[in-house]
C-alpha cells in the first residue's frame, strides 16, 4: 500500500490542480494512466473498474478538503492527511473490494503504509512535481493569486509557506461515522482500527456498532491485526472455497493456529461468533505475551463458558482485555458485537 499510496497520491494531485474538477477528470485519470499502466491494469485485471478508481480517488479529494474545513491542509503537511484519507476513504463498503485486491497484490506494502504512512522513495519526485502544479512555485509575481486550502495555489502557500508555518488550529476529533459518536465507549477503538483498515464501515457512512461479525469477518479482523495475512496460505475446511473472500484470510488464521474449525471438518464461515469464541482465538494468537495482573472473581455464568474457551476468557479478563457486565456475568455465548469486538482487538493489541 506503500506504494499503492504514492501511485494514489500521483493522481489526486492531478486532480486537485484542476480549476474545474468534474469537467476535467477524465484528462488527468488518462494523464494518470499512462504514467501508470501497471498499477491501472493490476487493478483492472482483478475485476476492479477504472470508474470505481476513479471514484475512489474523488472521495478522497474531498475527504481532504473536509480536513481542511477545521486543520489548514498546507504543503508541508499534504502527504499526511492524503494517506488518512486513502485510509478512512478505502474502508467504506462499496472500496471493499478493491481494498481486498491491493492487500493481495501488495501486502509489503500495505504493510509498510499502514505502519509507517509514508510515500515510497521511488515515486517521491513524482509527487513532489505534481505537488508543485497544486500549490505553484515560489513566485516574485505578485499578481499571480490563486484559491486557498488544499484546493488551489495561494501565495500564502508559496516560498514562505514551509518556512514561515501558519498559525495551527487546535486539532478537532471528529468521528468518521454518522452512529459512533466521539464520546462512544468504544470510539478510540473504531477509529483507530477503521484508520489502519482492520475494519470497514458501511456505505451509508455508518459503522454499526451493535451488529454482529461473523466467524469469516473476524479471521479478516486477526491476521490484519496481528499483520500475518498470508496470501500463500492454505486450508482445506469443507465450506471454505478458493474462490470465495475469506478464504486466504481464514487460511492465514489457520496457519498460525488462531482456528481450527469444528471437527467434522469444517468453519462454518458466515455464523455470527460468540465472545468466548473471539477470546479463544485472541488468547492463542498474544498467549506468549499477555500480562495477567488482576485477580478476577468466577463469573456468575461460568457454567455456561466452553470448556475449551475458558482459560482464554479468564486470562483476557485478568489483562483487563475484556470484562464482565455489571452483574458479574460474561455471557460466552451471546454473539460479539462490531463495538466489542472492536474493543477487545484494541485492547489486546494496540493499547
Amino acid at each position: 500500500m506503500k506504494k499503492v499510496i504514492s501511485v494514489v497520491l500521483s493522481l489526486l494531485m492531478i486532480f486537485s490542480s484542476l480549476s474545474a474538477f468534474a469537467l476535467d477528470i477524465d484528462d488527468a485519470y488518462a494523464e494518470f494512466k499512462a504514467a501508470h499502466p501497471d498499477f491501472i491494469n493490476s487493478l483492472t485485471s482483478a475485476g476492479i473498474a477504472e470508474e470505481t478508481i476513479v471514484s475512489f480517488i474523488k472521495d478522497v479529494y474531498d475527504y481532504i478538503q473536509e480536513i481542511d474545513s477545521y486543520t489548514p491542509v498546507t504543503r508541508s503537511n499534504f502527504e499526511e492527511h492524503a494517506i488518512t484519507a486513502i485510509n478512512r476513504v478505502s474502508a467504506r463498503e462499496k472500496y471493499i473490494p478493491m481494498q481486498d485486491t491491493l492487500i493481495i497484490l501488495y501486502p509489503d506494502a500495505i504493510k509498510l503504509a499502514v505502519t509507517q504512512g509514508k510515500v515510497s522513495a521511488e515515486f517521491k519526485p513524482l509527487v513532489e512535481t505534481i505537488k508543485t502544479i497544486l500549490f505553484g512555485k515560489e513566485s516574485t509575481d505578485s499578481g499571480n493569486d490563486g484559491g486557498g486550502g488544499a484546493g488551489g495555489a495561494s501565495n500564502e502557500d508559496k516560498g514562505e509557506k514551509d518556512e514561515v508555518p501558519p498559525e495551527v488550529k487546535p486539532e478537532v476529533i471528529v468521528s468518521p461515522f454518522n452512529d459512533v459518536s466521539t464520546s462512544h465507549w468504544a470510539f478510540p477503538a473504531i477509529n483507530h482500527l477503521t484508520k489502519n483498515i482492520i475494519l470497514n464501515g458501511y456505505l451509508d457512512g455508518t459503522f454499526k456498532p451493535e451488529n454482529n461479525i461473523t466467524r469469516a469477518e473476524f479471521a479478516k479482523i486477526i491476521v490484519s491485526a496481528t499483520d500475518t495475512f498470508d496470501i500463500d496460505a492454505t486450508s482445506s475446511f469443507s465450506d471454505v472455497p478458493q474462490d470465495e473472500w475469506y478464504y486466504s484470510y481464514v487460511s492465514a488464521a489457520y496457519k498460525m493456529g488462531y482456528i481450527t474449525g469444528y471437527p467434522d471438518g469444517s468453519f462454518n464461515p458466515n455464523a455470527n461468533i460468540s465472545r468466548a469464541d473471539i477470546c479463544t482465538i485472541v488468547h492463542r494468537a498474544i498467549k506468549d505475551s499477555i500480562m495477567k495482573n488482576q485477580n478476577i472473581q468466577t463469573f456468575t455464568d461460568d457454567s455456561l463458558i466452553p470448556d475449551y474457551a475458558r482459560e482464554a476468557v479468564y486470562a483476557l479478563a485478568s489483562a483487563g482485555i475484556v470484562n464482565g457486565y455489571d452483574d458479574r456475568s460474561f455471557a460466552p455465548t451471546t454473539f460479539a458485537t462490531r463495538a466489542q469486538t472492536a474493543k477487545i482487538i484494541y485492547s489486546a493489541l494496540f493499547e
